[in-house]
């Protein structure tokens, strides 16, 4: 018969014990903060209640004797949050698992850098004998220039005028011109070719 009453004690206090559910986020950011509310059909006695953590990887921003916390995320990993106290008819007893996350962090897609250089062609302007120069079309007031002329031989010339002039000859003709235009935002690269007979007639 003791035995008995033992037993139905003991089922008793779990009953009372289990007859209550912690309400609230199953995850929390690092540094964001939750809040948690105790349930259950019994009422507690008044700041009798007493919320735990096993660790710190949560941290308590209010008293922890009240039916609802406000409860902040400090290190990932996991936790358990637990509450207890005295009602009028038993013990109430309950906890929760909770998943603490790094917080998100916002990938931004990179911005997409709009070219300002608005040259589209190359001109020659033959200005003595055997002098050419060369511009671009249009013009930027902010464009920095490097021309490179390619000879047949092939010998290379450079220069960083915007109208620059190179020589040329019937036996050393130029068989090509090669632009880079450079502002603070983009570099853009123009060429273009000849033949030999061009020069002949130029």
């Amino acid at each position: 018969m003791k035995n008995l009453t033992f037993l139905f004690a003991m089922l008793s206090f779990s009953l009372f014990s289990a007859q209550c559910v912690i309400k609230g986020p199953d995850q929390v950011q690092v540094g964001e903060k939750q809040l948690y509310t105790v349930d259950s059909n019994q009422e507690p006695c008044t700041n009798c209640l007493q919320w735990k953590h096993d660790d710190q990887k949560l941290i308590f921003e209010t008293e922890t004797n009240i039916p609802q916390v406000t409860i902040k995320g400090s290190v990932p990993g996991t936790a358990v949050l637990s509450v207890e106290g005295k009602s009028a008819t038993g013990l109430l007893k309950c906890e929760k698992t909770i998943q603490i996350i790094a917080p998100l962090e916002s990938i931004l897609a990179p911005e997409k850098v709009e070219c300002d250089i608005k040259v589209e062609e190359l001109r020659e302007f033959k200005i003595a004998q055997n002098k050419v120069t060369f511009e671009s079309s249009p013009v930027g007031k902010n464009y920095t220039y490097t021309w490179t002329v390619t000879y047949r031989s092939g010998e290379k010339k450079i220069s960083t005028e915007n109208t620059p002039q190179f020589d040329f000859s019937n036996e050393n003709v130029i068989s090509e011109v090669e632009l880079k235009v450079n502002t603070p935002k983009c570099t853009r690269k123009l060429s273009k070719s000849y033949n030999d007979y061009f020069w002949y007639f130029f």
